[in-house]
């Protein structure tokens, strides 16, 4: 993969001095080190050598072996805390383990032959202070021994891999921690040293059956590859002198394009750290006659001074963190300084550590995030900032952890948005802005993409915050209004129609508000915003029939509730389908009877409705059935209904005379009640109906004239609702509707039910029904003696009011009223007498004929009485 790396000075590099001489390198590693004479001519002081062989860190501290054989351990301060004679010839090979406190280290004895040994650093010997050595094993094969180039072994310590320079690789198993019998065998033979060997990878299966794949065909050089500590994905990492390489067990992977001539290969943190060697130069200013010659060649140097760089990869975000050289002539940085070759590259504590072969140790540490990121924004290199921040890792150390907050990818993305935006580019500019959803006041971006021509990246914004569930009702509004002014029905159904979280009634009204009516009523159906329905159908579209079909679907207190406001409407626009909708939230589901009752539609005009059919017949004459079903979770009052038909009468006839045939059709009693409340409501709405009956009975049969059929029928259909024995009506007022109205048959029919004698006799009277007077009198007077001195009032003042025509008749009444008394002896003659005294018009020959009777039936008892 070819990169193009890009440089920035992301670490400082610090020098480290001895503790107790600021001015001089560590104490343990004193070495042949350069001295300055003059300003370009130098004179060389000699010391007692460490030189650097192997290196290791972990648990906090730093490990060092040298040619002579020692171990020297170093704590986080950079202070001695062990250090041990490990082998009688130098240390080719430190292993730090992190799951254990081991410290497996390889170098020769007097003669050469390698040997691995195992250290146990939690015990200390008595005597000597020094590590424990908890496994000794000489690597020897035949009579001949070989060096070891490198050295992999297991975190369980069951297994340790050892490649020679003559290309065998030397397993050990075992308990290698511990100085028990341990198997050694060979894996691997070849030609070439191992590394991964000069001309081969090679991957070896050591549990279970053993096999070997080959990878790769070409090798890699000395310290130039290793394992990378990935737990889910492990690869191998090679370096050649075009690339950097990556290996899993199933073959090559990635590589990165880094031409140089590769001497170490590591990670530290997220870095891949690469050790190359430097182009041979001479140094400036000086001269090969003052002895600078003898000087390289004790470090072994050509007469060209060749020293090495060290550079720091972030190959995730393709850019070097750092690089540079650590010059024997002074410690500059720069790629054009002479540099000395680096002998270990190590790190601990978030902090990488060289030491090169002129005894000096240097510190590279990172800078803070902070500080990195400001760098950038000053170079406006906003989507490195962002790379780096995402995969910035935690350090580890207690003084040295990092990490990122949502805060600070938040602003990245806000600044590289704004300098995008200035640059005129609102595309991009808005795909930075929509990652600072949820974080950065939505009001922000909405006023900078407020023009008419960025409203494609106003409509993504406010799309992705409804995305997030983050938008309010504003934010709705605002995206529906941009749906609707780049008139995207496209975009406006599948918004509404997608599982984007969005307040429905600010959709719905915004909807409506632009003429979608279509979107709006399916947000309204779906969302079950039946008020909302019910006003785009009604007042927008005047869909009456089809609001009325979305009625009958819905829940008896809802369509009760809803038709508060529109009821009027459509029972005047759909008095038939309205009617049936009504009378089936009146009655119970149970009735058993088909719905209709609408007129039919002739002609497109709506017939006058039949009062009192219970169905309705369709253009074919057949009756119209209707399958909808409202749910029965209650049964609505009649009388909540009924003001809907205050302009239609006879709509209002025909619901009524249905709900109380269906739901009361033997009485109230007939429908029962769970408890004495749910019993009283029925009794109340029961007569209610009845009551409310009865009066458009009376007034729509006031309407047409005396004799009509018209005004017969409906006199007819009230007194047999009067008479009928389930009717629950209130009788008082029953009474007075009818004689408001003036339905002498029902008010007579009333005033015998209540018992009211009286009254039947003074509504006789004020008609002047002399025969029907005559015949109450009969009829009741046994039961109430008083209605015949009323009609002997009656009578009397009749006979005696000479302007009317009717006197005569009078008299002849009052003659046969007196003979009916006295024949039947009602009353007695003081007091018939006493009656018709009160009017002085009576003369004695109206009452002449009744006095003689009584006179001579008054002998006619004494001569009884006295034989």
């Amino acid at each position: 993969m070819a990169v193009s790396w890009k440089q920035f000075p992301f670490f400082d590099r610090e020098l480290i001095n001895d503790h107790s001489d600021p001015t001089s390198p560590p104490s343990w590693l004193k070495v042949l080190h350069p001295t300055p004479s003059t300003a370009c001519n130098y004179s060389l002081v000699n010391s007692q050598d460490t030189e650097v062989t192997a290196s290791a860190s972990g648990k906090g501290h730093l490990f060092f072996g040298d040619k002579s054989g020692n171990i020297i351990v170093l704590n986080h301060y950079l202070s001695v805390v062990l250090n041990w004679s490990a082998h009688p010839n130098k240390v080719t090979n430190l292993i730090k383990l992190s799951a254990k406190n081991l410290l497996v280290s390889v170098g020769e004895d007097e003669s050469g032959v390698p040997i691995v040994k195992v250290w146990n650093l939690d015990k200390l010997d008595k005597n000597t202070r020094n590590p424990v050595l908890s496994r000794s094993n000489k690597i020897q094969l035949g009579s001949r021994v070989f060096p070891v180039t490198t050295v992999a072994v297991l975190e369980n310590m069951t297994q340790i891999a050892i490649g020679l320079e003559n290309g065998v690789v030397v397993l050990l198993r075992g308990d290698i921690s511990r100085d028990r019998f341990t198997r050694q065998k060979v894996v691997h033979e070849g030609s070439e040293s191992v590394t991964v060997t000069m001309n081969q990878i090679i991957a070896c299966n050591t549990s279970g059956k053993e096999t070997k794949t080959v990878i790769d065909e070409q090798g890699g050089n000395y310290g130039c590859s290793f394992i990378s500590q990935s737990e889910k994905n492990q690869e191998m990492i090679v370096g050649r002198k075009e690339a950097v390489y990556y290996f899993s067990p199933e073959g090559r992977g990635q590589c990165f394009v880094i031409e140089s001539e590769k001497t170490h290969l590591s990670f530290f943190r997220n870095y891949l750290v690469v050790v190359s060697k430097q182009p041979k130069t001479k140094p400036t200013g000086v001269s090969l006659d003052d002895g600078f010659d003898s000087d390289q060649e004790a470090y072994g140097f050509d007469n060209q001074v060749q020293g090495t760089i060290l550079t720091l990869y972030d190959v995730k975000s393709k850019y070097i963190a750092y690089t540079g050289t650590f010059g024997l002539f002074g410690d500059s940085s720069s790629l054009d300084s002479p540099g000395v070759p680096i002998k270990s590259v190590c790190n601990e504590g978030g902090e990488l550590f060289v030491v090169t072969a002129d005894s000096k140790m240097y510190r590279l540490e990172e800078k803070d995030l902070s500080s990195k990121l400001e760098y950038l924004f000053k170079k406006n290199l906003y989507p490195l900032a962002l790379s780096i921040v995402t995969n910035n890792p935690t350090s580890i150390g207690p003084s040295h952890v990092e990490s990122f907050d949502r805060d600070t990818l938040v602003e990245i993305h806000k600044r590289y948005g704004d300098w995008l935006y200035s640059k005129l580019d609102y595309d991009s500019a808005m795909q930075q802005y929509q990652h600072t959803i949820g974080h950065l006041e939505p009001s922000y971006v909405i006023r900078k993409y407020l023009d008419a021509q960025r409203i494609h990246n106003l409509t993504s914004y406010l799309q992705a915050l409804h995305a997030q569930n983050l938008a309010n009702t504003d934010h709705t509004t605002l995206l529906l209004n941009c749906y609707t002014k780049l008139k995207s029905h496209t975009l406006l159904s599948e918004f509404i129609k997608s599982s984007t979280p969005f307040d429905v009634e600010t959709a719905i009204r915004v909807c409506r508000q632009s003429g979608y009516y279509e979107h709006a009523l399916f947000l309204a159906q779906k969302f079950e915003y039946h008020h909302w329905y019910l006003k785009i159908q009604v007042d927008d579209l005047k869909q009456y029939e089809g609001t009325v079909k979305y009625l009958t679907r819905l829940n008896t207190r809802v369509v009760v509730k809803e038709l508060l406001n529109y009821a009027n409407v459509l029972v005047t626009e759909c008095p038939s389908e309205m009617t049936d909708l009504i009378v089936r939230l009146c009655t119970p589901a149970n009735s058993g009877t088909s719905v209709g009752g609408g007129s039919p539609i002739v002609g497109g005009k709506k017939t006058t409705p039949v009062v009192g059919t219970l169905s309705s017949f369709g253009e074919d004459g057949g009756v119209v059935q209707e399958t909808a079903v409202i749910a029965e979770d209650a049964i609505a009052d009649p009388l909540d209904f009924v003001h809907f038909y205050v302009d239609q009468p006879t709509w209002c006839l025909v619901f009524l005379e249905r709900v109380l045939a269906r739901r009361w059709p033997n009485g109230t009693s007939a429908k029962g009640g769970k408890n004495d409340i749910e019993s009283v409501r029925e009794e109340v709405a029961h007569r209610g109906v009845c009551n409310t009956l009865l009066e458009l009975y009376l007034s729509e049969a006031k309407k047409d004239k005396e004799g009509t059929n018209g005004r017969k029928k409906k006199e007819e259909k009230t007194l047999a609702l009067l008479k009928n024995p389930n009717s629950n009506y209130d009788v008082d007022q029953a009474l007075v509707m009818c004689k408001v109205h003036g339905f002498r048959t029902g008010t007579l029919y009333l005033c015998e039910k209540a018992n009211l004698h009286r009254d039947i006799l003074m509504y006789q009277m004020e008609a002047e029904e002399y025969a029907s007077v005559l015949e109450t009198c009969k009829k009741y007077g046994d039961i109430d003696p008083t209605l015949w001195t009323e009609a002997l009032t009656f009578f009397a003042a009749k006979a005696t009011n000479t302007n009317t025509p009717s006197n005569e008749t009078a008299k002849q009444y009052l003659s046969n009223l007196l003979d009916h008394i006295d024949s039947h002896e009602i009353l007695p003659p003081l007091q018939v007498l006493q009656v018709l005294m009160r009017n002085p018009l009576v003369t004695v020959g109206m009452v002449r004929d009744y006095i003689i009777n009584r006179v001579q039936n008054e002998k006619t008892a004494l001569s009884s009485d006295e034989r």
